[in-house]
């Protein structure tokens, strides 16, 4: 409840000028505990209550967007490295995808690597229509060979949604959402929007996105010693010394009050030395392995993709037992032939070269590149086959034509919604195939409507640092 008559005020002047009907936001949301209960329904809170408070393991969501091409993933591969859990497995991380200059073939290696993927749209608009979200899990599944099911959260570009965002996302059968902000006031483990949204109010829908069993996995902000928050590439922001110790801090503050997870958001790209020649990304790397290492070297501490945050969420235990948890442990699979599979590509992989770039597959180049318009365009090579809904990528022979998984261990069946075979029918926003939000290579957006709407979005983070001095 906001009780301070001066922090009322503030913040009605700052909607006011916003446009915004904040405070009715604010004062909306109410989960009783008593009511909502695990494993289907869980509410927006500080405290994980299932596990005593000192065995509950820190988990931290370390997360990359946009698209997957080597520069990036380059990137990526460097901050990762031999880095692991406490149970001996890599460390685990969500990609949220955008296809547009995203190299299939690598999204193949990621996922069939124990990572996960995620969709970020096809084109990288905010608020974006429904053939954004249908057409990056059309273009994933048919040249990534990602089974539908396994692609199941989102992450709007710019962290620009609305309520219609969320009535499409439970529309299409995802599992969760990732765009709303947190600060330290409403920090929060996942919850589900059985009783709506918890964050980001000042939109003014909190109230109005009811979708039992959906979840919202908010991004924490990391707050500097000034008291401002800095939520996507930090290192951006200030000396990486700086940076590093507002790391520690925060992760420490996470640690101190419920362990909600600590959050860590990267845009590949802006580390990325080629796209950014004058930028001290050596530094900027350098600072950010130090913090992931320090990070590791505290006691419980586990990272986690999204869905398996989720997974423990719903089924508890202590980290005294993380080590033992099936969903946390890490078994390549035993194939007994050379398969293109994203795990063994060497000399089976096929370039697929097209005006706006080139990229390569295990399943067949399409007759023409992908676009929002025609996200699956057909194979030009009838010897390569798509993954079919009864097996999983690691064990499906796209030559071969064959699931090699023989026992119940691998078995998979994918019960995901059907994505529509027709992706036009879905409100394209112009009749440019990249809408009215295309992207540049740095993911750069040059949509004036779309830059205001990430305005509002700042003026209303700025405007919860500023609500905690008053």
């Amino acid at each position: 409840m906001l009780k301070n008559p001066f922090k009322m005020l503030f913040l009605a002047l700052v909607c006011t000028l916003l446009g915004i009907n904040f405070l009715v936001g604010v004062e909306s949301y109410s989960c009783d505990p008593n009511v909502c209960k695990a494993p289907k329904c869980f509410c927006s809170s500080k405290n994980f209550t299932a596990i005593p408070l000192a065995d509950t393991p820190q988990f931290v969501m370390f997360t990359f967007d946009d698209s997957v091409q080597q520069r990036t993933i380059s990137v990526v591969n460097q901050l990762l490295a031999s880095r692991k859990n406490p149970n001996g497995c890599p460390i685990r991380t969500t990609y949220y995808v955008s296809i547009q200059y995203t190299n299939m073939s690598m999204v193949t290696e990621w996922y069939a690597s124990g990572q996960e993927v995620a969709d970020h749209t096809m084109t990288h608009v905010g608020q974006p229509p429904e053939n954004e979200l249908t057409g990056c899990k059309m273009a994933l599944n048919a040249f990534a060979g990602l089974p539908n099911a396994k692609i199941s959260g989102f992450r709007a570009p710019f962290l620009n949604y609305s309520a219609d965002t969320f009535n499409t996302l439970v529309k299409l059968g995802f599992q969760y959402d990732s765009s709303a902000t947190a600060l330290r006031e409403d920090a929060s483990w996942p919850y589900t929007l059985d009783y709506g949204l918890n964050h980001d109010c000042y939109l003014g829908f909190c109230d109005k996105v009811i979708h039992p069993g959906f979840w919202e996995i908010p991004m924490s902000a990391i707050i500097d010693d000034a008291g401002q928050p800095h939520l996507m590439d930090p290192y951006l922001d200030n000396t990486t010394e700086n940076v590093q110790k507002w790391m520690q801090d925060n992760f420490n503050y996470h640690l101190q009050n419920g362990k909600t997870p600590f959050g860590l958001y990267i845009h590949p790209v802006q580390l990325d030395n080629s796209s950014f020649p004058t930028r001290d990304t050596t530094s900027m790397i350098k600072m950010l392995e130090t913090f992931l290492d320090w990070a590791l070297a505290q006691p419980n501490v586990w990272f986690v993709t999204s869905q398996q945050l989720i997974q423990w969420m719903q089924n508890p235990v202590p980290a005294s037992q993380l080590k033992n948890y099936d969903p946390f442990k890490c078994q390549a699979p035993k194939i007994d032939k050379k398969i293109c599979n994203g795990l063994t590509d060497d000399g089976l992989l096929e370039s697929c070269s097209f005006p706006n770039g080139s990229w390569s597959t295990c399943y067949g180049c399409p007759t023409s590149d992908i676009t929002l318009d025609n996200p699956v365009p057909p194979s030009s090579n009838s010897n390569r086959h798509r993954l079919p809904n009864n097996c999983d990528t690691v064990w499906w022979d796209p030559i071969g034509n064959s699931c090699l998984c023989t026992d119940s261990s691998c078995a998979y069946v994918d019960t995901s919604v059907p994505m529509p075979t027709n992706n036009n029918s879905n409100n394209n926003p112009t009749s440019n195939p990249n809408g009215d939000g295309k992207s540049n290579s740095n993911g750069q957006k040059s949509d004036a409507s779309s830059l205001l709407s990430s305005s509002a979005l700042m003026i209303g983070l700025m405007a919860f640092g500023l609500f905690q001095f008053l």
